[in-house]
């Protein structure tokens, strides 16, 4: 542990260098942990359920490529024309 910081975790000494204070930033960290949340639960119940993407995608109407961008929490969608 560091005294200066008071913590020895890095996801903190981070948060508190460059979250911290800014809110813009800050919105943008819990975006993108929802982002990652949300693809893990898509992942997590479709392996529940013994599916696969595609098996996924038949039962709701879309294709296995839309379900692998859904589990991968760093797609980002091409803006909407």
């Amino acid at each position: 542990m560091t005294e200066e910081s008071g913590s020895s975790d890095a996801v903190e000494i981070l948060r508190r260098k460059y979250v911290d204070g800014d809110v813009r930033r800050a919105a943008e960290v819990e975006r993108e942990r929802t982002n990652a949340e949300v693809a893990q639960l898509i992942y997590d119940h479709r392996v529940a359920a013994g599916l696969t993407q595609w098996q996924l995608a038949k039962l709701v109407g879309t294709t296995q490529s839309v379900i692998s961008q859904l589990e991968d929490a760093d797609y980002e969608a091409p803006p909407a024309r």
